[in-house]
């Protein structure tokens, strides 16, 4: 693009004469650069372009962008040549108003725990975790929240926009996603045979204390995992209608709820349970524990399953105003980002545009 076309593009923007593709696009960078300043130094301009490389939108290493047809290295030279456009225009050029649009931040700490005598708490959202032991319940800081009767039942729960982890009294750690719920006792590590934890919905990332004569069990819908000392990703959402068992270290055995149907996983492998049907193939251990890493990654996804990624994260609710549902997305992006942020790059596919009223996603071709 010549400095005369983004000249052009910029004059259709500040007329509202731009497509919803161009818009998108130049909304991008416009969020990236947050300011209307021409006075820009080259060293600048240079940290915007990484910025946007880096922090706006990361690609998978594994695999090229699919659908998102606006490359980095295009939204980056777009950048460059039309803020140096800024940079050297008359004085009487008219600088782009960006127009004020609605945006919502992601989610953050936030989980409510209940205890067996139905007491429920909110939990600090300052924290990130809580460590449960036999008689004390207290934060990761080591502050005490309340004492724990031995073999009381607790449960602990994020909402839609949060996220928390627990340490379980044998020191196993669990880091809980959005809208995810555990049930365990608080004398855990001191059951005779076995130590049993339930994961009534959600997705949960364990890293399992090893003990070979007690082994883990974790219990999720129709199914049970059973380890003596692992890591492993569980996704048992409702919706979703499988549950996902994702193996990174260690060895587990995963049996349907009738007991007829037992596979052990290797590193690497996953385990789909449907219907006690039992399917094991290669994980992407990178993409089913990118949430973890603080990245909400995608790959070959159609629309609706991006769009219940980002419901549970963001807290908002969709609405489709297009039956157009089955294009398919890869990428990376941070939580970190306002909402605004992964529909701008969604959009600059010219595949799909978005509205945003309150905490509502209004889907539209």
């Amino acid at each position: 693009m010549t400095q005369q076309q983004a000249k052009a593009l910029i004059i259709k923007y500040n007329k509202g004469e731009c497509t919803e593709s161009e818009r998108a696009l130049l909304d991008t960078w416009l969020t990236q650069l947050n300011q209307d300043k021409p006075n820009i130094s080259e060293e600048k301009l240079n940290q915007i372009s990484r910025d946007i490389q880096t922090n706006l939108f990361e690609p998978r290493q594994k695999s090229k962008i699919i659908r998102l047809s606006v490359t980095i290295a295009a939204i980056a030279a777009l950048t460059i040549i039309a803020l140096n456009t800024w940079l050297y225009r008359p004085m009487n050029y008219v600088v782009i108003n960006k127009p004020k649009t609605t945006d919502i931040r992601p989610g953050t700490n936030r989980a409510t725990l209940k205890l067996s005598n139905g007491k429920t708490m909110e939990l600090r959202n300052d924290q990130n975790g809580i460590i449960v032991s036999v008689n004390t319940i207290q934060y990761n800081d080591s502050t005490r929240i309340q004492s724990a009767p031995p073999g009381a039942v607790q449960t602990i729960t994020t909402p839609k926009g949060g996220q928390y982890q627990i340490e379980l009294p044998d020191h196993t750690k669990v880091w809980l996603n959005a809208e995810t719920a555990l049930e365990y006792t608080a004398d855990l590590n001191s059951k005779n045979n076995e130590r049993r934890v339930q994961l009534l919905s959600g997705e949960a990332y364990f890293e399992v204390a090893k003990d070979t004569k007690k082994p883990f069990i974790v219990i999720s819908g129709d199914q049970q995992v059973l380890v003596l000392g692992t890591h492993f990703n569980i996704s048992a959402y409702p919706n979703q209608k499988t549950i996902k068992t994702s193996l990174l270290e260690g060895s587990v055995k995963v049996t349907t709820a009738k007991g007829n149907v037992s596979k052990s996983l290797r590193p690497g492998q996953q385990a789909i349970n449907s219907a006690n049907r039992l399917q094991i193939k290669k994980a992407d251990t990178e993409l089913e524990t990118a949430w973890k890493r603080g990245k909400t990654e995608f790959e070959n996804a159609d629309l609706k399953t991006v769009m219940g990624m980002l419901e549970r994260w963001y807290d908002v609710e969709t609405i489709y105003q297009t039956s157009n549902t089955e294009s398919r997305f890869t990428g990376t992006v941070s939580r970190n980002k306002n909402i605004t942020a992964v529909l701008q790059l969604l959009e600059s596919t010219g595949e799909v545009h978005f509205k945003i009223q309150g905490r509502k996603v209004i889907v539209m071709k």
